[in-house]
C-alpha cells in the first residue's frame, strides 16, 4: 500500500500548480492532509510566533480547507487532519496525519510529500520498488530546489545533505519523534539514499518567500533579496545562495543558476 502525508498551511496555490492534488489522489491509495498553523514549539522552534494573518483560528485563510473538504466529498482516500485552534507544533501536527493513516492500515510504503514538492508516478514506483529491493527502513532523495520560476538551486542546500531529504519509510504503525528532520519513534534500520528525485517549489512562489521572511528564523529580508534576484537578467548568473539567504546555508557551496544551464 502507497500512503502519502502532507502538512498545508494556505497552500490552495500548490495544490493547483501542475495538477499537484489531482496526481497525489492518482498515485497513492490513501493521502492525509494535516492542515493549519502550528506554534514554534518542537523541532521547529527556530521559526518566529506565527502572525494572525495567516490563519484565523489555525486554520488557512486562503480557501485551502474549503478546497480539501469538496476533494473529500469525491475522494475516498483523500483524509484531512485538522485542530480546533493551532497545532501545538509541526511534530504533533504529523502525528495528527499518522492518527489518520493508522485508522486505515498499520503497514505501508509511506511518504511525506511536503506540499511544495511534487513527484511523478515513476518516481514514486522507483523509490517503492528500491525500499523493497534494499530492505530498507528509511528512503532520502535529493531535490531540484526552485528559487523562482526558472532559477534553481545547485549544490548542498538543494541536495540539503550528502544523502539528501528523508522522505520514505517502510512504515509500521510508528508515529514520529519529530518532523525536522523527520524521525520514526523506533530503530531507524536500514538507510539509504534512493534514485529518485522530486522538485521542491519551496522558494517558488511569491506569497511562499512573504510568509518565510516573516515565520522563518534567520530569514529576515529574504523578500526584498528574492525580488532582486528573480529581477536580474541572465547574464547575472551562477549567483551564490548568500545573496539570497544568511545563517549556515548562506556559507554552503550552493549556487543559484538558471533552469536553462542545469545539465
Amino acid at each position: 500500500m502507497k500512503v502519502a502525508f502532507s502538512i498545508i498551511l494556505n497552500g490552495l496555490h500548490h495544490l493547483k500548480h501542475n495538477d499537484y492534488y489531482k496526481k497525489m489522489l492518482e498515485n497513492f491509495d490513501l493521502w492525509v492532509v494535516a492542515e493549519g498553523a502550528s506554534l514554534n514549539q518542537g523541532s521547529t522552534n527556530w521559526c518566529k510566533q506565527m502572525n494572525e494573518k495567516y490563519h484565523k483560528n489555525g486554520r488557512s485563510v486562503d480557501g485551502t480547507l474549503e478546497f480539501l473538504t469538496e476533494l473529500m466529498q469525491k475522494n475516498t482516500n483523500l483524509k484531512c487532519a485538522i485542530k480546533e485552534g493551532l497545532w501545538n507544533s509541526k511534530d504533533e501536527q504529523v502525528n495528527g496525519a499518522i492518527c489518520l493513516i493508522k485508522s486505515v492500515t498499520n503497514k505501508a510504503t509511506l511518504f511525506q510529500v511536503d506540499i511544495d514538492e511534487q513527484w511523478t508516478k515513476e518516481e514514486i514506483e522507483s523509490a517503492c520498488s528500491e525500499m523493497k529491493e534494499r530492505k530498507l527502513k528509511v528512503g532520502a532523495c535529493l531535490a531540484n530546489c526552485y528559487v523562482g520560476k526558472d532559477i534553481i538551486a545547485v549544490g548542498q542546500w538543494g541536495e540539503l545533505r550528502p544523502s539528501g531529504y528523508i522522505r520514505v519509510w517502510d512504515w509500521e504503525g510508528e508515529y514520529f519523534l519529530k518532523h525536522e528532520p523527520p524521525t520514526l519513534n523506533c530503530p531507524q534500520g536500514n538507510f539509504g539514499t534512493l534514485k529518485a528525485r522530486f522538485n521542491h517549489y519551496n522558494y517558488y512562489f511569491e506569497e511562499d518567500v512573504k510568509f518565510k521572511n516573516d515565520w522563518y528564523g534567520g530569514h529576515e529580508g529574504i523578500y526584498e533579496k528574492w525580488k532582486n534576484i528573480n529581477s536580474l537578467p541572465k547574464e547575472s548568473f551562477p549567483l551564490h545562495i548568500s545573496n539570497l539567504i544568511s545563517g549556515p546555508w548562506g556559507g554552503s557551496n550552493t549556487l543559484l543558476i538558471k533552469e536553462s544551464e542545469k545539465k
